[in-house]
């Protein structure tokens, strides 16, 4: 792989790590802001949900409450300390009088038990406004002339809105239903109060509210900025009314797509609910109406797009933003490492330079950080480097007597040239010494050699002198006629002549041996002179060829 510069290489990992860390920040920023949307959008929602609730309570609340004041007045007839007597005459018209005053209501009823209100239903049945029972079962309701209708209720024990509140002691609110009115079904709720004393429960008073105005009022209601949607569900999860699906009211969300079971169950039990699935962000607030424990609930629902449309917008606009910082952060930390990598180069030129000998250039960098610090150190090393080489030419010119100094304890070239200063001067002196002693022996065997050519030459003199002796007594017996004594005296005096010639030679001979053994032995001496002078000469050649190099590799 080919070789990254440092400016490549710091601007690729700070990117990264600027890349990461924007990353990080982003997601961090994004998952906030996920959080604050959906705390912000189940505010809005709950808020909606509980405004809405409220004005949906404070319809039923009101026709409940106009429903208890009538038991409650009605009670009165039961009680005989007040010696208050109601006739069924003053009843009805006590009720006909609340529904002609209360136009918003469809209509009120008071059923009572059977001959729980004067134990005389056996004479009024089938009266006017009485079956063939006799029971109270009045109900008044508008009709379609502006004025107030009565009818006759009929088979009461099968209608929950009656027994339930005779069995529970306290007011309900029916589950939604249909009931005909004039030749038209009336989608409504029935609001139950028991009448009853301390002692026994008498009978039921109800009003009856349309539901036709809950489906306006989910309509309306503007649920964030009209991108949530609305619905009002009955305790038995029925829908009561929903934003853009009235033709469900009335039916069963059982099995409906969007309404899970535990949200159902959630309205039921009369508890918060909240949810954030695929198909955005779900809650329940739940509608209580007086003591009523079948609750119904306010259901409200926010696209998941429209919650993080804020969310994206955000992210989008960070990671433009991120972008750019990072692409002018990365520009600046360019410029920034081409300016330091630059610096670096002019080093490594510097240094490329030493490495190939030429110890003369020099950084000149006006600066107080570490590649300030890192040229200075350069240039020390150059001039000591340069230092060190005119030394090493001044030990090559002979100057063996200088002092290196050290620039530290860790200065191994100077150590090294001191060392081998110190090696000149010791092959040097053993040098001297053995050519010294080379002298000494040359002189001992010219001497010795002028001893040996003194003695062969007396030897040659003395052989000499035989040969005539001997040469002399051959022409004597020759030429002359001589006595056999006077020969023999001859002959013997001329071999004691002879004898004493051969007696020199032989002295002058063994004189001789002994001057060849001495010059043997300086001779083998010279020799190992010569040895020591040729190993001494070999390190002197080893140093000088060090010497030799020591110059250029310095530099």
């Amino acid at each position: 792989m080919g070789s990254q510069s440092i400016r490549t290489k710091i601007a690729l990992w700070t990117g990264l790590c600027l890349l990461l860390t924007s990353s990080v920040n982003l997601t961090l920023s994004v998952l906030s802001a996920r959080e604050e949307a959906m705390r912000d959008a189940q505010q809005i929602a709950t808020a909606s949900a509980v405004e809405n609730m409220l004005r949906i309570r404070t319809v039923l609340e009101r026709a409940m409450f106009t429903a208890k004041g009538f038991a409650q007045s009605v009670t009165a007839a039961k009680d005989h300390d007040q010696r208050i007597t109601f006739s069924r005459r003053h009843i009805n018209l006590m009720l006909r009088r609340m529904i002609l005053e209360n136009p918003d209501f469809v209509g009120g009823a008071t059923c009572w038990e059977p001959n729980a209100f004067d134990g005389r239903d056996a004479e009024y049945a089938n009266t006017p406004g009485h079956d063939d029972s006799g029971r109270i079962s009045y109900y008044w309701f508008h009709n379609d002339f502006g004025n107030v209708s009565m009818d006759i209720l009929t088979e009461l024990d099968s209608k929950s809105w009656y027994v339930d509140p005779l069995r529970k002691k306290h007011e309900t609110l029916s589950e939604p239903y249909v009931y005909p009115i004039h030749g038209r079904d009336v989608f409504m709720t029935t609001v139950s109060v028991p009448i009853q004393d301390s002692h026994q429960v008498y009978g039921v008073a109800t009003i009856d509210v349309t539901l036709d105005f809950l489906q306006q009022l989910v309509e309306d209601a503007n649920v964030f900025a009209d991108a949530g949607s609305m619905a009002i569900i009955s305790n038995e999860g029925v829908l009561v009314a929903a934003s853009g699906s009235g033709d469900l009211a009335g039916k069963p969300l059982q099995g409906q797509l969007g309404y899970s079971p535990p949200l159902l169950n959630s309205v039921a039990q009369g508890e918060s609910y909240y949810d954030w699935n695929e198909q955005g962000m779900e809650i329940v607030v739940p509608l209580i109406v007086g003591q009523n424990d079948r609750p119904w609930g306010i259901y409200i629902q926010i696209p998941a797009d429209r919650v993080m449309a804020s969310v994206n917008a955000l992210m989008w606009n960070e990671l433009g933003g991120g972008v750019v910082s990072i692409s002018i952060a990365l520009l600046l930390l360019w410029a920034i490492a081409t300016r330091i990598t630059k610096s670096i180069r002019m080093g490594t030129e510097m240094a490329e330079s030493i490495g190939r000998g030429d110890l003369s250039p020099r950084l000149r960098l006006n600066r107080e950080d570490e590649v300030g610090k890192l040229a200075e150190a350069l240039n020390r090393m150059a001039e000591s480097l340069s230092f060190r080489a005119s030394q090493a030419e001044n030990l090559a010119a002979g100057e063996l007597q200088q002092r290196l100094a050290l620039a530290s304890e860790l200065d191994v070239f100077s150590q090294s040239l001191q060392t081998m200063t110190e090696n000149f001067n010791n092959v040097i002196g053993h040098v001297d010494c053995s050519s010294k002693q080379i002298i000494l022996a040359s002189e001992q065997i010219a001497q010795i050699s002028r001893g040996m050519i003194l003695g062969v030459s007396r030897q040659a003199t003395l052989v000499e002198e035989v040969s005539r002796t001997v040469s002399g007594l051959a022409s004597q017996l020759q030429s002359e006629e001589v006595p056999s004594r006077e020969v023999s005296d001859l002959l013997a005096d001329r071999l004691l002549q002879v004898r004493e010639v051969l007696d020199q030679i032989g002295r002058i001979a063994h004189e001789n041996v002994a001057q060849a053994g001495d010059c043997a032995s300086t001779n083998k001496e010279l020799a190992d002179h010569a040895s020591s002078l040729d190993h001494e000469l070999q390190r002197f050649t080893f140093l000088e060829q060090i010497n030799a190099k020591t110059p250029t590799d310095c530099r």
